[in-house]
């Protein structure tokens, strides 16, 4: 068993919350020691299980209204910031937990692992948009919750091992969903991004949607043919008013395959990575159809 405690104290948050304690607490047991486990085929037993909660500020020199100093026909200026500074920002939190196993096989020739996690943020720190009326076009403040889950597996297998040469080789392998829990008492959307503002796609959060979610401007389909619509004079596909989810840039998983072999002192490796799943949105391709 291992505890941890760790208190922060960060001056780009207000003087009143800028002090903030995180714990953590791990457990772990080694199935083989504790019962001493003597098979040919299983060498180690582990398993594992640990939570902990995190604590985050925000970026400096954020606190304080100042103007944005520029120029103009060679005369000073000064303009409002575009966001308000926060007033009482706390830090943003997450909540975490993760059980796994490690398990030898054969003296240790293979060797699996499995980890499988999940993590609660909340209290983020966003810029919530605000009404043009304001004065300014955001807000910066406390909302929203994300939910973070996956697992991640691993293998590692010797192939051969001499006196003078070795030959090994791993698979891993992982798959992360997040989630949008909550945005808070607010906005029922909010715009992380986008290319040629409200004329091409964004990445946009909404309660509920995975976070990654693209949208966009897409095809109206009919509802019984699933096919798109043309317009009255049959040149021209109708196209929705507003943008609407159109795909995901998170990928399904990605994974990797390493291999690694030694001769007398003299090492050689390789990696393969992939990801698999996951749109994009390919703006130089859209503009070729025009």
């Amino acid at each position: 068993i291992e505890l941890t405690g760790r208190n922060d104290w960060s001056s780009a948050l207000p003087l009143d919350n800028n002090s903030y304690f995180y714990p953590s607490a791990s457990l772990s047991f080694i199935a083989t020691e504790a019962f001493d486990i003597k098979q040919p085929w299983l060498s180690f037993l582990k398993l594992r299980g640990a939570y902990a909660q995190t604590g985050s500020d925000t970026d400096p020199y954020q606190l304080d209204f100042v103007y944005n100093t520029g120029s103009f026909g060679g005369s000073q200026t000064a303009t409002l910031p575009s966001t308000v500074p926060p007033i009482a920002l706390e830090p943003q939190r997450a909540n975490s937990f993760e059980i796994g196993a490690t398990l030898g096989i054969l003296e240790d020739k293979i060797n699996l692992d499995f980890t499988y996690y999940q993590i609660n943020s909340f209290s983020q720190i966003l810029d919530a948009p605000l009404p043009s009326s304001s004065g300014a076009e955001k807000i910066r403040i406390n909302t929203g919750e994300l939910e973070n889950k996956g697992f991640e597996a691993a293998a590692n297998i010797v192939l051969m091992k001499k006196k003078d040469f070795f030959w090994e080789t791993g698979l891993n392998i992982a798959r992360n969903r997040n989630y949008v829990v909550s945005l808070g008492n607010g906005a029922k959307s909010l715009e992380l991004a986008n290319i040629w503002g409200n004329n091409g796609p964004a990445i946009s959060v909404q309660e509920g949607d995975e976070y990654g979610t693209i949208v966009g401007y897409d095809y109206v389909y009919h509802e019984e043919t699933g096919k798109p619509i043309l317009t009255d004079d049959g040149k021209q596909y109708l196209v929705t008013s507003n943008r609407v989810p159109i795909g995901n840039a998170s990928p399904d998983f990605i994974g990797g395959w390493t291999m690694r072999a030694g001769w007398k002192g003299f090492n050689i490796s390789t990696l393969i990575d992939t990801k698999w799943g996951g749109e994009i949105y390919a703006g130089s391709y859209t503009i070729g159809l025009e």
